[in-house]
């Protein structure tokens, strides 16, 4: 056998995938915990990650940069949002104006990148979304995962006179930003935003949900577990632990709460306890677990 007739292998080009988070600083370590669980499940791809913020002091956020940088030696972009007024936009205890960034998003992403992963801080990615990566997006707006009570809040919405049939989460999204900007969506979310904000109940998922009506893509529902009471025959690809259940608190209950602390551990977070731990939380979470097993036994209901 000559040399020539050797083979030779080259590596394939990894899928690239730009992902953007928003964080605020009382959340820097869930985000913390969300990337370091999405690049420990996906080295098969070419993540580039950026973050939109709105710190003047980034110490805390510098630190969680430098470990991810030198851990899995990928790029990070830090967005910082300026000249925007909130002043006006609903917020809640739970959602703070970190929640809208997501309207801005062709104003505050560079205008060379057509297609981003949005995902909330809110989550643990626990195996590959090269699936995600792989999706063809060139015909749609927005990819996306239908909520569970999709009746209760299309009634709702419909009252302000739209004619939805279905409502999506916005918590993982696949948004190509270049029809974006090409169709001018920001102005139209704008425009939504003054208009229907006051009767919002999920503020900018409500907002998204009014504008792209039935013209979104569904994705399966493993990749944004949202309401998740008990243990499913698969784990979700994507947790999302959203609405009221957060797994850093102490008295959570949610079944797959462990993973977040699987990957916090991973992380320079990894000494912090859980929130909220008190004598009187101790007795109140070990009787929530106790109904838990005894309804999943069916011995009550």
């Amino acid at each position: 056998m000559t040399k020539a007739d050797i083979p030779t292998f080259v590596e394939s080009e990894r899928k690239e995938l730009n992902v953007i988070f928003s964080t605020s600083k009382i959340f820097i370590q869930h985000l913390t915990v969300a990337i370091t669980s999405l690049l420990e499940n996906n080295k098969n791809l070419n993540i580039k990650i950026y973050i939109i913020h709105n710190m003047d002091d980034t110490c805390v956020l510098d630190m969680t940069i430098k470990f991810i940088k030198e851990k899995y030696n990928i790029d990070i972009n830090l967005l910082k949002v300026e000249n925007f007024d909130f002043s006006t936009y609903r917020t809640t205890t739970y959602f703070d104006t970190t929640t809208y960034y997501k309207l801005f998003i062709t104003r505050i992403i560079p205008e060379n990148i057509d297609t981003v992963l949005y995902l909330d801080c809110d989550i643990v990615v626990n195996e590959s979304i090269e699936q995600i990566a792989n999706r063809d997006i060139s015909n749609d707006y927005i990819h996306a995962v239908s909520e569970l009570d999709v009746i209760t809040n299309i009634n709702r919405l419909n009252k302000l006179g739209y004619n939805l049939t279905r409502y999506f989460n916005a918590g993982v999204l696949l948004i190509n930003l270049k029809k974006w900007r090409q169709h001018n969506v920001f102005a139209e979310l704008m425009i939504i935003t003054d208009r229907y904000m006051q009767f919002c109940e999920w503020f900018d998922q409500d907002i998204l949900n009014l504008y792209f009506s039935d013209n979104w893509k569904e994705m399966d529902k493993t990749f944004n577990g949202i309401y998740i009471t008990r243990p499913l025959p698969e784990v979700p690809i994507i947790i999302h632990y959203n609405s009221f259940s957060k797994p850093w608190y102490y008295v959570d209950i949610h079944p797959y709460k462990y993973l977040y602390w699987k990957y916090l551990k991973l992380t320079p977070f990894r000494g912090n306890k859980p929130e909220n731990f008190t004598f009187k939380n101790l007795i109140f979470k070990s009787g929530r677990l106790i109904k838990r097993k005894l309804r999943m036994a069916g011995i009550i209901k």
